[in-house]
């Protein structure tokens, strides 16, 4: 238990200190992505890294959360699923258009 309240404290401070992220928001934006991304099969880190990526691109933290939550649903149901999704993707040589219109974001 105490391993993971480390790794956690780890993850957190570090996305914290590496983006635009605060306290406040990474907490709003947990609430809506954690569970989805859990259950996709995503670590904590990999969220956390996802939220500091829009946090530095303006975002604000419900829509982080809920943005997150609604790619991951749209690109798979396991880690495995979106990885695979994103890397076809990246190879298509799609405009980021495209790629926004494909998991029906704006």
């Amino acid at each position: 238990m105490a391993e993971q309240a480390t790794y956690v404290g780890d993850v957190l401070v570090s996305a914290i200190n590496n983006s635009a992220l605060s306290f406040n928001t990474f907490a709003t934006a947990i609430q809506y992505i954690g569970p989805i991304a859990q259950n996709a099969g995503l670590t904590f880190q990999q969220t956390a890294q996802a939220m500091g990526i829009l946090a530095d691109a303006g975002f604000r933290a419900s829509r982080i959360g809920t943005g997150l939550r609604g790619i991951l649903s749209d690109l798979g149901d396991t880690s495995e699923g979106i990885i695979s999704t994103i890397e076809d993707l990246a190879k298509s040589n799609l405009t980021l258009s495209d790629a926004v219109d494909l998991v029906g974001k704006r």
